[in-house]
């Protein structure tokens, strides 16, 4: 079971969520269920991008695919089987899945079963709970049992399953493939919705499979923006078979990048802020982007005793920036903003106070991989100090 965070309460946020980062086998075949969407996302390799809603979460099962019908999730609790589920056995030669679960009074108790990939045409034939109420519902590749009880019980139940018809519908390729920078080793592929029957999508990087995606877009990340990559994306029916053709793209991010880029544009590698995520182009309490009487439009406010660090990999030669505790920070500070480069230190700013003016900052980053933007305090009441990174953009 994984949990899927977004912290930031305004917008979005994609993950690349792969196997072998959780210390799964990368090739083998996984089903996905999303718990609090009650969703079934298929059965894949190499991994999923899970798109996560502002300040939200996904609870996602994975189940490596053993070839059988399995109960994948319960109803429950959020650990989905684990204060419930009492016991489980599964017959291959009757194909019955017999279990004992604890189900509350009147409080429906849902099964959820997903079938193997290679054999998707399983369904549910029937349910036996002698003394409970059950229903079951078949859907493509899993299936749903509702188990109802008058009283708080544990229930033994058993689920007979049959072969059933299987449904193939011929993919068609997608179209409209687009590519966005997000950070300097990362972009945002993006392609036309599909308007029909399709599982979703496979993305590729440089011939390889990269990730499964339920949706008309996803992350790549970790590129070389100094080579030229080759990202392809086909769509996926649930049994695994794609699309003949692909639509493709040609990437290279320096050729996508603008002369001058503002930081506050792309998102960073790392950054370790006190409390929460940096604002972007706003005060960390939410106004204006303002040091002294001077208001930005640009630029990211964050708290002392923080760091934020972009891969440059050597592709800029200037750093330019205006930095000063924001006119709307509730504390005086004194703080101090560092910037080093491949653990160098580059630029030091000298303490700051609040009321001050913006204290404005060119700097050479020729040559620089790694950029780490530090700001620091010693102050007790720190918490209420809100450091302006202004106008801060890197130069080719």
């Amino acid at each position: 079971m994984v949990g899927c965070f977004n912290f930031n309460k305004d917008r979005p946020s994609g993950l690349e969520l792969k196997w072998a980062d959780l210390g799964l086998k990368e090739n083998a075949l996984y089903q996905v269920y999303d718990f609090w969407n009650k969703e079934y996302l298929g059965c894949w390799e190499k991994g999923i991008y899970v798109e996560i809603p502002p300040a939200g979460v996904r609870v996602l099962t994975l189940l490596q695919d053993n070839g059988q019908p399995q109960l994948i999730s319960t109803s429950r609790h959020l650990t989905q089987g684990w204060v419930d589920l009492i016991s489980l056995d599964y017959d291959p030669t009757a194909q019955v899945i017999k279990g004992k679960s604890q189900v509350i009074k009147n409080d429906p108790y849902e099964l959820r079963f997903v079938f193997p990939r290679n054999h998707r045409g399983l369904k549910i034939k029937r349910v036996e709970a002698p003394g409970y109420a059950s229903t079951f519902h078949n859907h493509d590749g899993w299936a749903t049992v509702t188990i109802s009880s008058q009283a708080t019980d544990n229930v033994s139940w058993e689920v007979y399953f049959e072969e059933g018809d299987i449904y193939n519908f011929p993919v068609r390729a997608p179209s409209g493939l687009k590519a966005e920078i997000k950070a300097l080793n990362k972009i945002l592929l993006q392609w036309e919705p599909q308007y029909y029957l399709t599982a979703g999508y496979y993305v590729y990087l440089d011939g390889k499979l990269y990730l499964y995606s339920p949706i008309n877009q996803c992350l790549v990340s970790n590129l070389d923006s100094l080579k030229e990559h080759l990202l392809e994306v086909r769509s996926v029916w649930w049994d695994g078979s794609t699309s003949e053709k692909s639509a493709s793209l040609q990437v290279r991010i320096t050729d996508l990048l603008p002369a001058q880029l503002y930081l506050s544009d792309v998102e960073p590698e790392f950054s370790s802020p006190a409390s929460g995520e940096p604002q972007i182009n706003l005060s960390l309490s939410g106004g204006p982007l303002q040091i002294g009487k001077k208001v930005f439009r640009r630029g990211l406010s964050i708290q002392p005793n923080s760091e934020i660090i972009y891969i440059l990999n050597g592709i800029f030669k200037t750093l330019e920036a205006e930095v000063g505790i924001d006119a709307g920070s509730v504390s005086r500070g004194p703080v101090e903003f560092k910037i080093f480069g491949d653990s160098q230190l580059l630029w030091r700013s000298g303490l700051l106070q609040d009321k001050e003016t913006a204290k404005k900052v060119k700097i050479s980053i020729s040559g620089i991989k790694k950029l780490r933007l530090v700001v620091e305090s010693k102050e007790e009441d720190q918490d209420y100090v809100e450091a302006d990174w202004a106008e801060v953009k890197v130069i080719r």
